[in-house]
């Protein structure tokens, strides 16, 4: 098999990562907090999944960083695509779902303004912040809420776009040891600097550190597909232990003090074992690359974008008593999530696959 078939299981890795953010961590952190609830669970998992899945958003960036290296880098290197045509075709499906939910967003903050209710996120009714939030890159300099919370990822993602073309160049000539820089950064950024150059944040050290160790794990498979059959054995012992030792660790309430700090411990000693672990196993790689696992990877980019914008709904919902189901319910949890995945469906069928050939040609002006 080729190095992209073997990595069917991103698929679904993208799509279970992207409905836990989504139905348990932002219930926890958006949801039941406008609401003015506690979280009253008790049960371990419960609690892991509501609390600290937070670093699932790094999963996204390593595999960006994985899919960057094994799709783009080479074409990139050898000059068969240019800065704008990479830049505009990212940019042409994904900022059409940011374009609708930041509108969506705004006008749902300004319901709550005139109806004398908190507003959510950046609190504005603004519509200068309208046109900020369609490409929200200020989050990489300030620490500002945005309208719809998730776009953040979306501008940490494109800064590392622009950064991983630049060095595919120079590593036509230097190698690809360059795209260890953004990794050094990322870290001296976090022991060190975060305090002393306050317009840098947090989200960009969790962008760089996670798409560029994402390419070096592109790197590390296209090497694994020459081992020899004991050197893959071992390299797959190695990362299961690395797993489960993940698996104790939560068992034994001992996460905090060894998954520490969580942006690069869980990249290096979770996601990177698992993603190496899967990589290895071509029957389960077919299995993954049936339509419906490629289709639930296809719609996760929805599912994240479209996130906030449900849950403010359901916000609207339930403080005008138009519902009422027990928030803490299984059958809630249920139904957040079926909700997430029908209007993912439409997102990606009515505006994702609609307008990803748009160019958008003030785009092509800012770039030029």
């Amino acid at each position: 098999m080729e190095t992209k078939e073997r990595l069917n299981f991103i698929y679904i890795l993208k799509f279970i990562s992207a409905i836990i953010i989504a139905v348990f961590l932002h219930w926890n952190d958006h949801f039941i907090s406008n609401l003015g609830l506690p979280n009253i669970f008790t049960n371990k998992m419960l609690i892991f999944l509501t609390k600290k899945t937070y670093v699932l958003v790094e999963l996204f960036f390593i595999l960006s960083g994985l899919l960057y290296f094994v799709t783009s880098n080479e074409k990139i290197k050898r000059g068969k695509v240019s800065f704008k045509d990479f830049f505009v075709k990212k940019m042409g499906r994904l900022l059409p779902v940011i374009i609708v939910t930041t509108i969506f967003m705004f006008l749902c903050n300004l319901f709550l303004f005139l109806s004398h209710k908190p507003a959510w996120s950046c609190d504005s009714i603004s519509l200068f912040d309208v046109f900020l939030n369609f490409f929200s890159g200020r989050v990489i300099f300030s620490n500002l809420n945005v309208l719809n919370g998730n776009i953040w990822y979306v501008s940490i993602l494109f800064l590392c776009y622009i950064i991983a073309f630049y060095l595919s160049k120079k590593s036509n000539k230097r190698g690809d040891i360059v795209f260890i820089i953004p990794i050094i950064i990322s870290i001296i950024m976090f022991y060190s600097l975060l305090d002393i150059i306050p317009f840098f944040n947090f989200s960009v050290v969790r962008g760089l550190s996670g798409f560029f160790i994402g390419i070096y794990i592109g790197k590390f498979l296209n090497l694994y597909n020459n081992f020899s059959l004991k050197y893959k054995i071992w390299t797959k012992i190695i990362s299961f232990i690395f797993l489960i030792s993940f698996v104790v660790c939560f068992y034994f309430n001992l996460l905090d003090n060894i998954y520490t700090p969580p942006t690069f411990s869980y990249t290096l000693f979770v996601f990177a074992p698992l993603i190496i672990f899967l990589y290895g196993f071509n029957t389960l790689n077919k299995f993954f690359g049936l339509k419906v696992f490629k289709y639930l990877g296809n719609i996760s980019y929805s599912i994240y974008i479209w996130n906030m914008p449900i849950l403010i709904t359901l916000h609207i919902l339930y403080i005008y008593k138009k519902i009422s189901l027990n928030v803490f319910s299984y059958k809630f949890f249920i139904l957040l999530a079926l909700i997430h995945i029908v209007v993912a469906i439409h997102s990606y069928l009515f505006i994702e696959k609609k307008y990803k050939n748009v160019k958008f040609n003030f785009l092509f002006k800012l770039i030029n």
